[in-house]
């Protein structure tokens, strides 16, 4: 099965696009990607990352899911 995103022939990213603290995003993915944080498949806030991610600090509070 295919992406429909690929078979339509849209620019979007396939791997997680991390959001950190200071409001800068990162895809986790193995090359650059210079594809904005909305046009990931998968988006999540660094401190749901396991380990929390570093900036985002002792008091940061888990974000729910979007529906």
């Amino acid at each position: 099965m295919r992406c429909p995103l690929c078979t339509d022939d849209l620019e979007h990213c396939h791997e997680v696009s991390i959001a950190h603290a200071d409001g800068t995003t990162e895809c986790g993915g193995d090359g650059p990607c210079a594809l904005g944080h909305l046009l990931h498949d998968w988006r999540v806030p660094c401190v749901d990352l396991d380990p929390p991610c570093p900036c985002a600090g002792d008091d940061a509070v888990p974000l729910p899911l979007a529906a």
